[in-house]
């Protein structure tokens, strides 16, 4: 005979201080700190790659005005940050329509005669130029997405998302999401919660989003986390 299965109140508060809950919420801090750290990387990484358009740039003026002997040229790190103010604007926003590299095919792999090779091997030069160029700003496009995505967290407390997945975790199954609606839960509360769990792979949802579930690499991640803590313990 198989063994009734456990009822679960959705409406009851999860306790705090379980030992799975305590659990997930520390596997969820981890990632915070791990995603902030990584964002943070992009950053610098994105302001420094940004600087090679304009300093490029700046170089190839300078080379023209020794060249042609332009008086006028201002000098070489005001029209360095001249070209930072100018060009960085630019190549972010031409980055953020691009969605992409600059050129899909290869230019060397289009040419019909030494002629045209000669003339895509100019042109391949100035697609790796540009290719560099929009590094930095696809760096720090993708900083701003991951920092303006974790603003779904406002208004889901990890304790709380913890204590929720606690709870989807000991139900083994797709629970309504109209279930999981406490008194000290509020619907936008909950929807909160589920943005952020969603976003960050925790959770599943069916295509009508009324049913919500731990996805099961999850529940696995959890599970193997428990037991080296268990081990350690002993």
């Amino acid at each position: 005979m198989h063994e009734p299965r456990q009822t679960v109140d959705y409406a009851t508060r999860s306790t705090p201080t379980s030992t799975r809950a305590q659990l997930i919420a520390t596997l969820l801090s981890t990632a915070e700190g791990m995603q902030f750290a990584t964002i943070l990387l992009r950053l610098a990484g994105g302001i420094a790659l940004s600087l090679l358009g304009p300093l490029f740039l700046t170089v190839l003026l300078w080379a023209l005005a020794a060249r042609f002997r332009w008086e006028w040229m201002p000098s070489f790190s005001s029209l360095f940050w001249l070209s930072v103010l100018l060009l960085v604007p630019l190549l972010m926003s031409y980055q953020r329509r691009l969605e992409g590299t600059v050129f899909g095919n290869n230019p060397m792999e289009s040419a019909g005669s030494y002629g045209e090779w000669e003339m895509n091997q100019q042109k391949g030069f100035w697609i790796v130029i540009a290719e560099f160029s929009l590094m930095g700003p696809a760096m720090l496009w993708s900083a701003y997405d991951a920092i303006t995505g974790r603003a779904v967290k406002v208004g889901a407390p990890i304790v709380e998302c913890a204590e929720l997945i606690d709870t989807l975790i000991q139900a083994g199954e797709g629970v309504k999401i109209a279930s999981l609606v406490r008194p000290d839960r509020s619907t936008e509360q909950l929807s909160a919660m589920l943005r952020y769990l969603e976003k960050n792979d925790w959770i599943g949802l069916s295509s009508d989003r009324r049913r919500v579930w731990v996805l099961s690499n999850r529940v696995e991640q959890v599970r193997r986390a428990s037991e080296r803590r268990t081990g350690r313990d002993r």
